[in-house]
């Protein structure tokens, strides 16, 4: 019994052996087969590959027009539009790295400097990555990556666009499988996340019509190039999102998702803050320091009297109109309404964003692209932020209020100015014309002069002789008399031209 178990054991290992061996002398075979090619073979290679990229090669976009009307018309029909990369550039990502040039380098970069995936590299970073880059095209309905397969390169969209499709089984049918459509474009990467954490990729994309042409980098010069950077970047957006309450409940995954694609921007003071994108497309703003102010654009109508002095506003009713087919009577104002300081939001869909938002100081900002927090309203977070931020900001009407109280009151200060430069005093001046802070330091002055008066004795001297004057006018008065004795004048007198005293 133990023979024939030794025995099976040992033809099982034998044939496992015969054929591991089989295999390696195919491949060994096939690897020959490839260094010998005859020929012919490797012109049908040579052919597959020119028309594999037949797209990107007969782009006539730099070529000029000549002499020649034939050439010319194809020139002209080849050309393509939007393109960023010539012929040359994209040889020049074709090439191995040891050919590639520091001057070819340079007018790449020149090209690419406002490409939107190498923004948020450093100068340094960017040129390393672009010397590691190489450039692919594929044509329409090709399959780039698959869900749950291992990533191994991370792809930069130049021209074209790709769809994203995820695949996941519903939870309530378990026969029945979901999918989340989505769509990247020109300035778009993907297969950073996988390569970074290491993980399968999460969704299948594929290439749109008519083709995509893309900068590939591989699994290799990425933990060279971009793994460090890119783990300082993430590190700080989760930073700054652990400073809104929002993101408490968000799972990993979309985390994830929203470092890769937001950034952390400072801007000086009075810089306009955009709501949306160079692409269009809605941003979110999410204010860590500083302060960002809301000014609101007002059409008012100034109506003036027949002289032409008084004027009169009015809000007017269709505040849409576009600055050249504005009306003569119709003149635009700007109100600031609302200030926004540290852990405010905006970009969100509110009314307040349709206005011009600008920096006050300088501001610490995280954007963040709206359609991934729109994605991801859990409990309904952000329609509430959005209600609160539109329940506080005011209306039209309040805001034209304002507007004229402030002509008001500068009218007024400017009345008043004018009054007080004048050389005669305005009849109806009175003291409540005088601001209050004078008028109490004033009193206080009065008090304190009150009280030094009144210990002179000089002073006690005058009241008792005043005292002695007014008992004797009503002795004569009492009398019918008229006349008025020296005392009472002498005491008259030294009111009206009272004792001057030496300070000690």
């Amino acid at each position: 019994m133990n023979r024939r178990n030794t025995f099976h054991s040992t033809r099982s290992l034998s044939m496992h052996s015969r054929k591991s061996s089989r295999k390696s002398s195919s491949l060994a075979r096939r690897k020959a087969g490839l260094r010998n090619r005859t020929p012919k073979a490797k012109w049908k290679w040579i052919v597959r590959k020119v028309i594999s990229n037949l797209e990107w090669l007969a782009d006539t976009t730099d070529v000029p027009l000549g002499d020649n009307p034939v050439q010319n018309a194809y020139v002209a029909s080849h050309r393509k539009e939007g393109q960023i990369l010539s012929l040359e550039d994209k040889l020049f990502f074709k090439k191995p790295r040891e050919y590639r040039t520091r001057e070819a380098l340079d007018k790449v970069t020149e090209k690419l400097q406002y490409f939107k995936a190498f923004r948020e590299y450093s100068p340094k970073v960017r040129d390393e990555l672009l010397m590691r880059l190489d450039y692919m095209y594929l044509e329409g309905k090709r399959v780039i990556v698959r869900q749950d397969r291992e990533a191994g390169a991370m792809y930069f969209i130049v021209i074209g666009s790709v769809e994203v499709d995820h695949a996941y089984p519903d939870p309530i049918f378990n026969d029945e499988t979901l999918h989340n459509l989505d769509k990247y474009g020109y300035g778009d990467s993907f297969g950073e996340i996988p390569l970074f954490y290491g993980e399968p990729h999460r969704a299948t994309i594929t290439v749109l019509e008519p083709g995509v042409e893309m900068l590939v980098l591989n699994k290799t010069d990425f933990k060279i190039v971009l793994e460090e950077s890119l783990s300082n970047q993430w590190g700080s957006i989760r930073w700054a999102m652990t400073k809104f309450p929002y993101f408490e409940r968000w799972p990993e995954d979309a985390v994830r998702y929203l470092c890769c694609h937001s950034i952390l921007i400072t801007t000086p003071s009075d810089v306009l803050v955009p709501v949306k994108d160079v692409n269009g497309l809605g941003i979110a703003v999410f204010i860590l320091e500083g302060t960002v102010r809301v000014i609101q654009r007002m059409l008012v109508t100034v109506n003036t009297n027949e002289d032409g002095i008084k004027k009169r506003y009015t809000l007017c009713p269709d505040q849409s109109i576009p600055p050249t087919k504005l009306p003569q009577n119709v003149i635009p104002f700007y109100m600031q309404t609302v200030k926004l300081r540290r852990n405010a939001v905006f970009g969100l869909g509110e009314q307040m964003s349709k206005h011009t938002m600008m920096t006050e100081t300088d501001t610490l900002l995280m954007i963040c692209p709206r359609f991934i927090i729109d994605r991801y309203n859990i409990v309904n977070v952000w329609t509430r932020v959005v209600g609160i931020l539109n329940y506080n900001h005011p209306k039209i009407e309040k805001v034209f209020e304002a507007f004229i109280q402030n002509r008001m009151w500068a009218r007024n200060r400017k009345q008043f100015s004018k009054s007080i430069k004048m050389p005669q005093a305005d009849k109806n001046m009175t003291i409540h014309n005088t601001p209050l802070s004078s008028r109490a330091m004033n009193c206080t002055m009065k008090d304190k002069l009150y009280k030094k008066i009144t210990s002179f004795p000089e002073y006690k001297e005058i009241i008792k002789q005043m005292k002695i004057s007014h008992q004797r006018q009503l002795k004569n008065s009492a009398k019918g008399s008229t006349i008025v004795d020296e005392e009472h004048a002498t005491i008259m007198s030294t009111k009206n031209n009272p004792v001057k005293h030496s300070s000690t």
